[in-house]
């Protein structure tokens, strides 16, 4: 290669070489002008940011969960069977997911135990039996057969004797767990509830307060209730009775004798009803004829109220 021939290749090899930058330009109309070439990169960031995003938020739209818990007792107290129910339903791109799970306690070793709930259109139905074990506890629990569960939906666990007649062993409302405050524990394996309401008799100068704590953690449920009286005749006989939806008839959970100070009380630990936020507790004078008749007449009545934790 001449001398000539090497010099032209070098610099056509420095202009293939050489990075773009701005350049002026010379025209012989416009002046000098500006030539800059556009940087397209962060367009094309941007974009697949944006639809990462729309994927996302379209993600979590197809996509709910529902928790809830059911504490089991008998609110008359004769019944020594307890339980906890729990629905799961998870809604995966329109397809509903769903478990519905039942533990029982303190029941006869080989009874068997139906249970029966109301869905989401207030359906009562059979989901179910639970054959005891020796130990007393039981399980049943239901997938792809579990019906759609609404908080306030009953559960209820019954037996049938040899007649056909059948009787409630415990009972329960469905409601959405609270998480336990510094518990440490997930919603769905520790729940805490509280609640309370105040009583008034217009007619005298009887008063009273109801407070109700349960708490649940990985099936064991802890339960009291406890009722407090003042201001009441010495010696009367107080019935105290709860409607556990606030809307069936009341049953008995105790009485109270009202002592020589006008005060009164009576606390509930292991046979405390599953109370909820709908219950309604009511208080009636127990009178007895000399014939033997008792009268109870019910002078007041609340509704349970959920307790706010505080710092609310």
């Amino acid at each position: 290669m001449t001398i000539g021939k090497r010099k032209s290749w070098i610099e056509q090899s420095r202009l293939t070489l050489e990075s773009l930058e701005t350049r002026s330009l010379l025209s012989g109309i416009h002046g000098a002008a500006t030539a800059r070439v556009p940087d397209h990169h962060p367009a094309i960031v941007s974009t697949a940011a944006a639809k990462s995003t729309a994927v996302a938020a379209k993600s979590s739209s197809v996509k709910s969960e529902t928790h809830l818990v059911a504490n089991l007792a008998d609110a008359t107290g004769a019944s020594k069977v307890t339980g906890t129910a729990k629905f799961e339903s998870e809604l995966k791109r329109g397809v509903p997911v769903r478990e519905l799970s039942v533990e029982v306690k303190g029941a006869t070793a080989g009874s068997v135990i139906q249970v029966t709930a109301t869905d989401a259109k207030g359906t009562a139905s059979v989901l179910g039996s639970i054959t005891v074990k020796a130990d007393g506890s039981g399980k049943l629990k239901l997938t792809a057969k579990s019906p759609d569960i609404l908080a306030g939906s009953s559960i209820s666990l019954n037996s049938t004797d040899a007649a056909g007649t059948v009787s409630t062993l415990a009972s329960g409302i469905f409601a959405v767990p609270t998480k336990g405050s510094g518990s440490g524990h997930d919603s769905s394996d520790h729940t805490e509830t509280k609640l309370a309401a105040k009583l008034v008799d217009p007619a005298s100068k009887l008063t009273g307060s109801v407070c109700f704590e349960s708490e649940t953690e990985h099936g064991l449920v802890v339960s009291e209730l406890s009722v407090q009286l003042k201001g009441g005749t010495p010696g009367a006989v107080i019935d105290v009775s709860i409607s556990l939806d606030g809307k069936s008839p009341a049953s008995s959970i105790g009485q109270i004798t009202i002592g020589a100070d006008g005060t009164g009380k009576l606390k509930l630990n292991k046979t405390a009803p599953a109370v909820t936020a709908t219950s309604v507790i009511t208080l009636s004078t127990v009178s007895t004829a000399t014939d033997g008749s008792v009268t109870v007449t019910p002078i007041t009545n609340a509704t349970f109220a959920t307790v706010p934790k505080p710092g609310r």
